[in-house]
C-alpha cells in the first residue's frame, strides 16, 4: 500500500471513530445532565461551594468580564498573526478556580468525555477516542506507524491538542463559575429573605 493510500485509510480510520465517539457523546448529555444539574445532583456538586468557595465565587463574577475580554484579545491577535502574543494571553486566568468548577471539569472529563484527566490526587486514564480508533478492525495493523509518523512530523501535535482540551474545560469553568454565582445568590435571598 503507498504511503498516500495509507494517510488517506488513516485519516478514514479516524473520521469515522471520531464521529462514532461524537455520537456516543450525545448520547450521554441528557442522563449526565440529568444526574449532575438536576436539583438533587446539584446540590450534591455544591455541598463543594462550602469554605473558601463562598469568597472565590463572587470574586469570579466580577472577574467573569475582564477574563472575557482576555479570551477575545487572544482571538483577536490570532486572527491579526500575532500569534505570539495570542499563546500568552491565552495562558492568562483571570478566574480562581473553585473546588466546584474543578469537580465540573472532573465530571465532564471522565463521566462525559471520558478522556485522560489528572486533578490533584485524583487522574483516570480511560479514553474512550483512543478505545474507539482501535476498536476499528482496520486500525489495528496499520494505524500505531501512522500516528507515530505524524506526531515526529509536527512535535507540537501532543500540545495543541492538549491546549485545545484545556481551552474547553476552560469555558466550563467559567460556565461553572456562573451558575456557583447565581446559586449562591438565590440561596442568599432566600436566606435573607
Amino acid at each position: 500500500m503507498t504511503d498516500r493510500a495509507q494517510e488517506e485509510l488513516t485519516r478514514a480510520i479516524v473520521h469515522d471513530a471520531v464521529r462514532k465517539y461524537i455520537a456516543t457523546r450525545r448520547e450521554r448529555i441528557d442522563p449526565f445532565v440529568d444526574r449532575h444539574f438536576t436539583l438533587v445532583g446539584s446540590l450534591a456538586l455544591h455541598r463543594r461551594a462550602i469554605g473558601w468557595d463562598l469568597l472565590r465565587a463572587p470574586a469570579n463574577l466580577f472577574l467573569a468580564g475582564p477574563a472575557l475580554s482576555v479570551k477575545l484579545a487572544s482571538w483577536a491577535a490570532r486572527r491579526a498573526g500575532n500569534h505570539r502574543l495570542a499563546a500568552w494571553l491565552a495562558g492568562r486566568r483571570l478566574l480562581v478556580e473553585t473546588d466546584v468548577a474543578r469537580e465540573v471539569e472532573w465530571l465532564i472529563a471522565t463521566e462525559l468525555l471520558e478522556i485522560p484527566c489528572r486533578r490533584g490526587d485524583r487522574a483516570s486514564y480511560r479514553d474512550a477516542i483512543a478505545e474507539t480508533i482501535l476498536a476499528d478492525s482496520r486500525a489495528a495493523e496499520r494505524l500505531g506507524a501512522q500516528l507515530n509518523r505524524l506526531a515526529g512530523r509536527d512535535p507540537e501535535f501532543r500540545g495543541r491538542v492538549v491546549l485545545a482540551i484545556e481551552n474547553y474545560l476552560g469555558s466550563r469553568s467559567a460556565t461553572a463559575e456562573i451558575a456557583t454565582g447565581f446559586f449562591a445568590a438565590g440561596l442568599g435571598t432566600l436566606a435573607v429573605k
